[in-house]
């Protein structure tokens, strides 16, 4: 057991340890997950003021000042301030400042943490352990549930419904392709296994959460793993010049695909309920089927943006002018949904200024060269930016 890992370093280094509580709850809860920012938060005051009892709140805003301008901080404003500043054309103050109210935790996360750029390169790699480590379980546990409930689970996908994960099907087949990207970066660094048989057991478990992922038979998810797939061996072909990774890689991925869509009956029932649902879509047919609830919303939500092309509805406006579309073109449909689109929710909200800064905030972290070099900064970035072509993320969730 190496020095980090002893007990008697949690109080030494409180900040490390509430980001591997963070990493543990990801795959399990938003709540832990919460509670480990706010841990991480009180960690970062206690530990400033217990090295500064003169002068300390002053001396506190110093640092944040100068952490702040070492970080790309300002990006985060991109996703706040078209919410502010809509708030002058929408006429529902109550649900502008609800929109708002998701948003303004953006402007914070950078404070809470300032403390884990201290962090050397081996306790990075811990904590991208940890994560890889509680997706294989959390997904151990899925699938044999999964396994267990067999007939219910295919005939509930058979109806639109996903297998039953700890949280969102969406984000969570996302958080297990972070979780495996991780495991994949762990594995390449050569210095992050304690026992001699680490490797073997990090790569049999990498090809677990492969397996898994396609088993869950999320399409963001799916997606999201071979883009993954992709960058990694494009930044692996960057490094080593091994250009026949390419080929390898795309043969792989492909057979996977196939053999899952021919052997995998949770992959078929998927395949044959979108091909269902869409041809009831095509035919006018489809009301409160789950891709056709998603397709109407980003339809609507398009028209919404061309109708309000340059400040949008408003935030606060945007559920009430979404409702009146419906009644008016959808009157067969009960399930009012807000654009399934974070782009086109931005757009139909904000307006096109609002989509704009939306993808300025998403690339602005490449405009400096230290992250450039990081590929879990492009994969994540990656597949938050696939994530939001069907969901509007940023409104589901507080900073989390």
């Amino acid at each position: 057991m190496t020095d980090n890992w002893r007990p008697r370093k949690i109080l030494e280094n409180p900040h490390w340890w509430a980001c591997a509580l963070m990493m543990m709850a990801l795959p399990w809860s938003r709540f832990l997950t919460t509670t480990a920012l706010f841990l991480l938060a009180v960690s970062t005051l206690v530990g400033h003021f217990s090295k500064n009892s003169h002068g300390a709140a002053p001396l506190l805003f110093k640092t944040w000042a100068r952490g702040l301008a070492n970080t790309p901080w300002w990006t985060l404003l991109c996703f706040v301030v078209p919410v502010f500043i809509s708030g002058l054309w929408s006429d529902d103050v109550p649900a502008w400042l609800d929109r708002l109210k998701l948003r303004l935790p953006y402007l914070v996360l950078p404070l809470v943490f300032l403390p884990v750029a201290s962090f050397k390169v081996d306790s990075w790699y811990k904590l991208l352990y940890i994560l890889f480590i509680a997706c294989v379980i959390s997904m151990a546990m899925v699938l044999t549930r999964y396994a267990i409930h067999f007939e219910d689970y295919t005939h509930a996908m058979g109806r639109g419904h996903a297998v039953r994960t700890p949280i969102s099907h969406i984000r969570y087949s996302l958080v297990m392709v972070i979780g495996f990207v991780s495991g994949v970066l762990v594995l390449l660094n050569r210095n992050s296994h304690t026992w001699p048989a680490g490797r073997w057991w990090q790569l049999g478990s990498l090809c677990f959460l492969f397996a898994g992922i396609q088993i869950l038979a999320v399409r963001s998810g799916w997606v999201a793993l071979y883009v993954s797939l992709l960058m990694l061996t494009f930044f692996a072909v960057q490094r080593t010049k091994k250009v026949w990774l390419v080929p390898v890689v795309v043969a792989v991925m492909l057979g996977s695909a196939w053999a899952a869509s021919v052997y995998v009956p949770s992959v078929r029932t998927k395949i044959g309920y979108v091909r269902w649902d869409y041809l009831q879509h095509q035919q006018g047919i489809g009301a409160d089927y789950a891709d056709s609830d998603r397709w109407v919303s980003q339809k609507v939500g398009w028209d919404i943006a061309r109708q309000h092309f340059w400040w949008g509805t408003g935030a606060g406006d945007l559920q009430q002018t979404v409702a009146d579309q419906y009644k008016r073109i959808h009157p067969e449909r009960t399930h009012v949904l807000v654009p399934h689109n974070m782009y086109i929710y931005a757009w139909a909200s904000t307006g096109i200024f609002g989509f704009i800064s939306l993808v300025i905030g998403l690339l602005a972290p490449f405009f400096y060269r230290s992250l450039r070099q990081e590929p879990l900064m492009w994969i994540t970035t990656a597949v938050v930016s696939l994530s939001m072509l069907v969901e509007p993320y940023l409104e589901n969730s507080a900073a989390v």
